[in-house]
C-alpha cells in the first residue's frame, strides 16, 4: 500500500486518541515590573506547568479565564516579607475584592529569587478532578484570558487602579505521540488534518480513504498480473525466435 495513504488512514483513525501539547512561551504581562508568564499543557504527560515571574518585594498574581474578577480562579505570589509568609496560594476572587482562599491544586516545584525578581513554577495534573471554583485547563483551547496584578506591599491587598490589566495569550499546539520523533508522516498529516475525529465528517473521510486503499490494492494486483503475463509472453517469444533445427543451425521465426 502507498505509505502516504496508510499514513493518512493512521492519522485519522488514531485521532480519537490524539494528544497535544499546548504551549505559551514566556510572555511579558507588564514590562515595568518584569511580570512574565509561561504555560505548558500536555495530554500525554497529563500535566500543567505554569511559570510566573514578578517583583519579589510586593505581591503579584494572575487570574485565568475572564477579565472580570468575581468568581475567577487566581494564583497569588506574596512578597518575600509578607506578614503571613511568602508561600504562594490560590484564591477565588470576589467582585473588586480579594475573595476567598482555595485549597492548593498546584504544587510549587521551583521558587527562585534573582535580584528584584521572583520566579515561581507550579505544576499539577491536567486531568485533576476539581470543582468549578478552579479554571479548567485544556489543550482544546486556542487561547487563554489572563488578568494580572501586583500590589504596593508584600501582603495580598488592593492592587490600585493602574497596577492591573487583562490580556489574551495564544497557544502553540504540538501533536504528541507515544514517541514524538516516530512516525513522521503521520505527524505531518496530523498537523494538516487537525482533530477531524471530533466531527461527523470524519467517518466519510475514513471510508473514502479506505476505498482509495482498496482501489490501490486492486491496481497493484492488476499491474503485477499484467507484468507476469508479459514476462511469460516474452519468454515464449524468445523461445520461438531461437528455435534450433536438426541440422544444427538456428532458424528465425517471423512473428
Amino acid at each position: 500500500f502507498s505509505p502516504l495513504i496508510l499514513a493518512t488512514i493512521s492519522a485519522i483513525v488514531s485521532s480519537n486518541d490524539a494528544s497535544y501539547k499546548a504551549i505559551i512561551d514566556s510572555e511579558s504581562l507588564v514590562a515595568m515590573e518584569g511580570m512574565t508568564m509561561s504555560l505548558e499543557l500536555s495530554d500525554q504527560d497529563d500535566s500543567i506547568t505554569i511559570s510566573l515571574t514578578g517583583p519579589s518585594s510586593v505581591y503579584y498574581s494572575i487570574a485565568v479565564g475572564s477579565c472580570i474578577m468575581s468568581g475567577t480562579w487566581s494564583l497569588v505570589i506574596p512578597g518575600l516579607t509578607a506578614s503571613a509568609g511568602s508561600t504562594p496560594f490560590e484564591q477565588l476572587l470576589g467582585s473588586h475584592a480579594g475573595g476567598s482562599s482555595l485549597d492548593d491544586s498546584f504544587e510549587v516545584v521551583d521558587d527562585t529569587v534573582d535580584g528584584l525578581l521572583r520566579t515561581v513554577t507550579f505544576t499539577r495534573s491536567l486531568s485533576a478532578d476539581l470543582t468549578d471554583d478552579y479554571y479548567a485547563f485544556t489543550t482544546d483551547d486556542e487561547e487563554i484570558v489572563v488578568q494580572w496584578a501586583y500590589g504596593s506591599s508584600a501582603d495580598f491587598s488592593n492592587h490600585g487602579e493602574y497596577q492591573r490589566d487583562c490580556t489574551t495569550l495564544s497557544f502553540t499546539k504540538i501533536l504528541q505521540t507515544e514517541e514524538e520523533t516516530a512516525n513522521a508522516p503521520t505527524l505531518q498529516l496530523f498537523s494538516l488534518l487537525g482533530k477531524w475525529s471530533e466531527s461527523t465528517g470524519s467517518l466519510i473521510v475514513i471510508l473514502a480513504l479506505f476505498g482509495m486503499v482498496l482501489l490501490y490494492a486492486v491496481y497493484l494486483k492488476y499491474c503485477k498480473s499484467a507484468k507476469n503475463r508479459m514476462s511469460h509472453d516474452l519468454e515464449e517469444m524468445q523461445s520461438l525466435i531461437s528455435l534450433k533445427p536438426s541440422g544444427g543451425e538456428y532458424d528465425s521465426v517471423c512473428i
